[in-house]
């Protein structure tokens, strides 16, 4: 304990440093903790949130929950991009100054895992067949070595019709898919899905977040190989084959 009280200052100087940036990327991954509100012989579920930028400092703020309490307290007073996974809390979040952005990996996620079910779902392939070109625009940028700003505008050159016309079909597919099957509870589950990746087309410093902490380490192999960042020239982005 009081090791860790000595590190205080040092974790405080880094959220201020992180905070006073206009871009960072969160997530949370359990921890098990011993607690006396726990059931006997049972850990309680808290949570360890990560709040961090490519290149720069990294901040883990421990809490006994998932609840948005959590993010809430720690962003009240940021302004700029946050981009995160689709967990929900981070939606009730967002104050004055503040931008949501998501994540491909985790869009593209769900589409995958329809098409690996069911292989002649047409729509998760098609979903997936435009998503791989959008991933080969990144992967051309990267051999390249461009700079942030040439790959913004890249993206606009080249993705920013993709995406809209990715949005299109999703509102489309959307309408026809029966309410019941993988897609509509999965790869549908939130609305701004398609409105939140065209955020990425805009703003050259959004990047492909990763999972935090040990999340990355259970991931399928061809997840950990999308899960990277987007602008960052010495990250990889996507893998070979996208779809299976």
């Amino acid at each position: 304990m009081a090791v860790g009280a000595l590190l205080l200052p040092i974790n405080a100087a880094q959220r201020l440093e992180l905070l006073a940036g206009d871009y960072l990327q969160a997530d949370e991954t359990p921890v098990g903790v011993q607690s006396p509100d726990a059931p006997k012989g049972q850990n309680h579920r808290a949570w360890q949130w990560q709040y961090s930028v490519p290149g720069g400092p990294v901040v883990f703020d421990f809490q006994m929950s998932r609840s948005r309490a959590g993010p809430a307290a720690f962003l009240q007073n940021y302004r700029g991009v946050v981009q995160t996974d689709a967990y929900g809390a981070y939606d009730s979040v967002m104050g004055p100054g503040m931008i949501h952005a998501g994540c491909w990996a985790h869009a593209r996620r769900k589409f995958h895992e329809a098409h690996q079910g069911d292989p002649a779902d047409a729509p998760a392939r098609e979903v997936l067949e435009r998503i791989r070109r959008l991933y080969a625009v990144e992967a051309q940028a990267r051999a390249e070595k461009l700079t942030a700003v040439a790959r913004q505008q890249r993206r606009q050159e080249q993705s920013a019709a993709e995406v809209s016309a990715l949005k299109a079909r999703l509102l489309t597919i959307r309408a026809e898919i029966l309410p019941g099957s993988q897609l509509a509870t999965g790869g549908f589950r939130r609305e701004s899905l398609a409105n939140n990746r065209q955020k990425f087309c805009r703003r050259e410093r959004l990047r492909q977040i990763v999972c935090a902490l040990t999340k990355i380490q259970t991931a399928p192999r061809n997840l950990a190989r999308i899960a990277t960042h987007i602008n960052h020239p010495k990250r990889r982005f996507g893998g070979k084959k996208l779809i299976r």
